[in-house]
């Protein structure tokens, strides 16, 4: 598994009642403390500590330590000190924390009642249906872009046919009048849609890191603080390169001719998800780096230890799974089948926003079946005038 960071650190162990020097590493779904040089090879420190086990992150003083970072889960506190920057780790641990309590409260929450599990496939029911008009608009793009040259291939044959008309009065034949054909093609906008995002981010990758925001539009990329000011801003022509280091990590860059080189280093958890939107806006200046050839090595040595440490974490949620499974069909026998009054109302709400949709989808494909007709038949009147010219272009000559 990727690691999105490692540095030295010290571990605070409560049976030896004394500071444990290691490396501290921070994974997607995980941290990770191991034993730097162990005493004995019996009593190795080898800590891990899921995202979902934390309850509270906190950066607190000691008389021995004037910044720790202390972890607090449901049963333990994890003291970790000695860090390079204790203020740079803590944000990337809050950064990442967040976000995995962000996108696994619903996989996290127990469904137990019968209205939930409703609104739960109304919501996926939504989401398809909100994805399919989404498909529909782009397919409705495409139809305007192919009337729209259409448009511009009857206006090249309307000069085509003016000039033929000349040579043809020029030679005292008869004059051509051809009528002009228009589609009339309602404009729309075919820009990429703003997306938003959390990042951490630096001048460079060594330097203490700050939250904020990544904002993605169809030619401009902003970086806001979090009192949403802007820090900066790039277009997709001032970019010079895009080097992606890990799926979580990647540095811009602009460089300009006699001003100094501005580089940016983002850190997100997001960032694998927009990936396919920065690659369509900046393409040829994506460079992905490679992996070096020590953490090849150190893949290959460990790579056992690594595979035995997610298989526990995977046993463990596995575990947790079936035992909430256990709770919610003990309590669905007890009344779970109910629905509540705000369920009901949760659920005429979503009903009326599909509905909503249902009807949007239903307007734009009526309007599509038209635009396709005229289409058709915009292309076979263009045939017969391309056919026509043909024929008179021959006579002449």
């Amino acid at each position: 598994m990727a690691s999105i960071g490692k540095w030295k650190a010290s571990y605070y162990c409560d049976s030896k009642r004394s500071w444990i020097p290691g490396i501290f590493q921070v994974c997607p779904q995980f941290i990770r403390f191991t034993e730097e040089i162990p005493k004995s090879t019996n009593d190795i420190i080898d800590l891990t500590i899921n995202f979902d086990e934390f309850v509270e992150l906190k950066k607190e003083t000691t008389a021995i330590f004037y910044t720790a970072l202390t972890i607090r889960c449901t049963n333990n506190k994890y003291w970790f000190a000695s860090f390079p920057s204790c203020s740079h780790v803590y944000n990337i641990l809050e950064h990442f924390w967040r976000e995995r309590l962000l996108s696994g409260n619903d996989s996290s929450a127990q469904q137990g009642s019968g209205g939930q599990k409703l609104l739960e496939i109304l919501h996926d029911s939504a989401n398809c249906l909100s994805s399919t008009s989404k498909t529909l608009e782009t397919q409705g793009q495409q139809i305007d872009n192919a009337c729209r040259t259409m448009n511009k291939l009857h206006n090249d044959l309307r000069v085509a046919e003016t000039i033929i008309s000349s040579m043809d009065s020029w030679l005292n034949q008869w004059d051509l009048h051809v009528p002009e054909v228009v589609i009339n093609v309602p404009k729309q906008g075919s820009e990429m849609e703003k997306m938003e995002l959390p990042v951490l981010y630096a001048a460079s990758e060594k330097e203490k890191h700050i939250s904020g925001s990544l904002v993605l539009s169809s030619k401009v990329l902003e970086i806001l603080d979090i009192q949403r000011n802007p820090v900066y801003s790039f277009t997709a022509r001032e970019v010079s390169e895009v080097r992606v280091h890990t799926p979580f990590e990647m540095t811009l860059i602009k460089s300009e001719i006699g001003k100094p080189e501005v580089c940016v280093h983002l850190i997100s958890a997001k960032l694998i998800k927009v990936m396919p939107h920065i690659n369509v806006m900046l393409g040829p200046k994506l460079n992905f780096d490679e992996p070096p050839d020590s953490v090849a090595m150190t893949t290959a040595s460990s790579h056992n230890d690594t595979d035995e440490l997610l298989a526990n974490l995977k046993l463990d949620e596995i575990e947790k799974q079936k035992k909430m499974q256990k709770a919610s069909s003990a309590m669905g026998n007890r009344g779970a089948k109910t629905v509540s009054e705000t369920e009901a109302a949760q659920m005429t709400k979503i009903l009326q926003d599909m509905k909503s949709m249902a009807v949007g989808i239903q307007d734009e494909q009526n309007r599509q079946l038209g635009m396709l007709d005229l289409l058709s038949d915009s292309v076979d009147k263009a045939n017969e005038r391309i056919r026509k010219d043909a024929r008179t272009i021959k006579r002449l000559t």
